[in-house]
């Protein structure tokens, strides 16, 4: 997809799908990541709009992914999207996909966690995550490698939130029932 904008339901929900985007996703509707599918997004990239990315966690061996393709380039998830669900990696796929390192990931949306006993991951590998925006756990693991700056606003509701990198936190975080 080169430039679009979908205001439908968009699902990769066969066993190794793949979309490749090119400047930019507007995102009005709901797009699906499933077993061992991954969105490649060659270049710096933003992901737009009022939807959610959702990954379904049927695969526990392989993660299901928003891939920058190339080094050295950005993906900024804007205020709006929502990413949630369960087994799926926002960044770089250190594993069986292999995709680019030394990229970056910006957060002005929701990543959020939500599926109990699975996790997201945001791995820049080599390169930051910045988060203007919520990290929440509302009940798997959010794992966050590469945090540069101000933490932002994180939200471990009924899950964990675990950071690494160079951050600030500067702000009260309840942990009753969840873990940080």
């Amino acid at each position: 997809l080169d430039g679009v904008r979908v205001d439908t339901t968009l699902s990769l929900a066969d066993h190794r799908d793949f979309l490749r985007i090119d400047n930019g996703l507007e995102l009005n509707g709901q797009l699906t990541i499933g077993r061992q599918s991954r969105v490649y997004l060659r270049g710096t990239q933003s992901l737009t709009g009022t939807g959610e990315v959702v990954f379904t966690p049927s695969d526990t061996a392989y993660a299901q992914g928003l891939f920058l393709e190339q080094s050295y380039t950005t993906l900024t998830i804007e205020d709006g999207i929502t990413v949630r669900g369960g087994n799926g990696t926002i960044g770089r796929s250190d594993g069986y996909w292999n995709t680019a390192s030394n990229v970056s990931v910006v957060n002005r949306g929701v990543i959020d966690a939500s599926t109990s006993g699975r996790r997201i991951e945001v791995r820049p590998t080599g390169g930051t995550f910045t988060n203007e925006g919520t990290l929440r756990s509302s009940g798997g693991v959010l794992d966050v490698d590469g945090l540069v700056g101000n933490a932002g606003l994180v939200d471990p509701q009924a899950g964990t939130v675990d950071l690494s990198g160079d951050y600030t936190l500067d702000q009260d975080i309840n942990v009753s029932g969840a873990g940080l």
